[in-house]
């Protein structure tokens, strides 16, 4: 017998003995996986129920991921700053790699620039002044430098991509950060800059 039969008449069996109920799986501290009607409460936060019906189960799923990332949140940070340490360190990543595949960008187009006044120079007969065919490594250099714009432009857009992803999550970890922590939304930058200049004005 399969092992993948075996797993099937197991549920099986485990779901007949609890009528149907809710069926729970969790790998102990040795690795082995189990399932049953209840789960020890040193294995409780790697609960996943397997015998609930399927919107049932999905929401439980749902909370019980969420109450994992919350957990998580909670015990890597300790305030907003240190979230926005860290998001500003991982974007500041992506933006010294990008100014540097930029500034590349920059030199493969001088050289690109270079190439193609050659080619042209080339393609005129000096003495008779009839157009010629450009020499074919020119071309083909041309050519390379070319395909490798391309390449690190791709480059360039991935990374801008990335880096709003990244930003987009900090801002939801913030957010959420400030929801469970009690801690008031942060005005926008327009509005922290108006209620500065009323209390100025105030004084």
């Amino acid at each position: 017998m399969t092992r993948a039969a075996l797993l099937c008449l197991t549920l099986t069996a485990l779901l007949t003995l609890t009528g149907a109920g809710k069926v729970f799986k969790w790998t102990d501290k040795d690795g082995n996986v189990h399932y049953g009607d209840s789960v020890p409460p040193e294995y409780a936060d790697q609960v996943f129920g397997t015998g609930e019906a399927p919107d049932e189960d999905s929401e439980d799923l749902a909370k019980a991921e969420q109450d994992e990332q919350d957990r998580i949140l909670l015990k890597t940070y300790l305030t907003v700053a240190d979230i926005e340490r860290v998001r500003d360190r991982r974007v500041g990543q992506l933006k010294a790699r990008q100014e540097v595949t930029e500034r590349y960008i920059g030199n493969l187009n001088d050289r690109l620039g270079e190439l193609e006044a050659l080619a042209a120079e080339a393609s005129v007969d000096p003495d008779t002044g009839e157009s010629m065919d450009p020499p074919v490594d020119v071309m083909f250099d041309i050519q390379q430098v070319k395909d490798s714009i391309k390449v690190y432009e791709d480059r360039v857009a991935r990374n801008r991509s990335e880096q709003r992803v990244i930003e987009d999550k900090f801002a939801n970890d913030i957010s959420r950060f400030r929801e469970l922590k009690g801690l008031p939304e942060e005005p926008p930058a327009g509005d922290s800059v108006s209620q500065e200049t009323a209390v100025s004005e105030s004084r």
